[in-house]
């Protein structure tokens, strides 16, 4: 008789949680004990319930700390059996960099302290019981623009301050982001991160940055908004690419919005975010934010706004200047803007506050009923 193939997933499911091979190392949890290649490692306070999760050099285990009683999650690093050369220096540099943020950053996983063991590099940190953010996609193909808003606000509020202390992930992706039960975003796993100066890392954060936030507006398909030749400039720095991002993420949101209707302070919000960051096609912008029966008062009122705000953001400032020198010049600026973005190493993100407000709401109720359509015509 067959067995079903349900049945298989959760018995193969199960076997994971007491046993996994990680870096050539056989890893064995039994009766609360952990064993590595028939060794007991006893990690001093607390008793090892299961493996969790595990990585080409680290494998993480769920614990029960003795005293407190609480769920911990236990990452200990494995060089390769095969090689004689430890990965232990690397594995001190991680946790020196996270430990270096404290508690400060909400959305980075918390370290509690840190030890070696025969010769075993290991460290407790917060256990988070929840998804990644790639499972939690899947499990919510219908997410509201306004959670995906959100999740992309921590994300970014995490990998600032990282990069605010020198700290690049070197790894992003859906499955390095934590969603718990609360809906706290955390990121994890700093395994490959580096400090900066590097300018191959500085490239690499800021790439897999934007992919993974192209991931979680997939159907929005946000880089149609971008010039054609955005990666060119943009991921020579990652502060810059964190505020191109954030400010497409509004953008895009904005012009969801417009469809509930073209209110003078819609088209003005957009063009002011838009005038901050030359990454735009405009002419996209266009297309996507003006029907063809859209009124020639919302066009100029965008146009105004747009060069009032782009020449009070820039060092240079013409007096008599027609609208296509205006994007030309805006074009240009791109330079400049990632030059002056990565001095203000502390730089942070605007963020409208209306935006965030209006996304409280559900956007695909009724709008002649819906508290959104009133507060998006007040």
């Amino acid at each position: 008789m067959d067995i079903p193939q349900n049945q298989v997933n959760y018995e193969k499911l199960l076997k994971e949680r007491i046993e996994k091979t990680v870096n050539g190392h056989h890893i064995l949890v039994r009766n609360n004990e952990l064993h590595i290649d028939d060794k007991i490692i006893i990690i001093p306070d607390c008793k090892v319930d299961s493996i969790i999760g595990s990585g080409d050099n680290a494998v993480i285990l769920k614990a029960i700390e003795d005293y407190t009683e609480r769920t911990i999650a236990v990452k200990i690093w494995l060089s390769n059996a095969s090689k004689k050369k430890s990965n232990i220096a690397r594995s001190l540099n991680e946790i020196k960099k996270l430990s270096g943020l404290g508690f400060d950053n909400a959305n980075v996983i918390h370290i509690y302290r840190a030890s070696q063991v025969k010769n075993i590099t290991y460290c407790t940190m917060e256990y988070i019981d929840g998804l990644t953010l790639h499972e939690y996609l899947k499990s919510n193909p219908s997410l509201p623009l306004n959670e995906k808003y959100d999740i992309a606000s921590k994300i970014f509020n995490g990998l600032r301050i990282c990069h605010e202390h020198g700290i690049f992930h070197g790894d992003l992706h859906t499955q390095n982001i934590m969603i718990d039960k609360e809906k706290k975003v955390r990121i994890i796993d700093f395994g490959t991160s580096f400090f900066s100066g590097l300018e191959k890392s500085t490239e690499r954060d800021s790439k897999l940055m934007f992919d993974t936030i192209l991931e979680l507006f997939e159907k929005y398909k946000l880089q149609s908004l971008l010039v054609a030749n955005y990666e060119k400039d943009l991921f020579k720095s990652a502060i810059a690419t964190r505020i191109v991002l954030t400010t497409l993420v509004q953008v895009k949101t904005l012009i969801l919005m417009s469809k509930y209707g073209l209110v003078d302070n819609l088209v003005m919000d957009i063009a002011t975010l838009v005038a901050s960051v030359p990454f735009f096609e405009i002419s996209n912008i266009y297309s996507e934010l003006f029907p063809q029966n859209t009124a020639e008062h919302s066009i100029e009122l965008f146009n105004d706004t747009f060069s009032i705000e782009f020449f009070s953001n820039t060092p240079i400032r013409k007096n008599s200047i027609t609208w296509k020198e205006t994007q030309n010049q805006y074009y240009m600026n791109k330079k400049n803007f990632i030059d002056i973005a990565q001095e203000s190493k502390s730089m942070k993100e605007t963020v409208s506050n209306r935006v965030y407000n209006l996304l409280k709401v559900n956007p695909y109720q009724d709008e002649k009923e819906s508290l959104y359509y009133e507060l998006l015509m007040s």
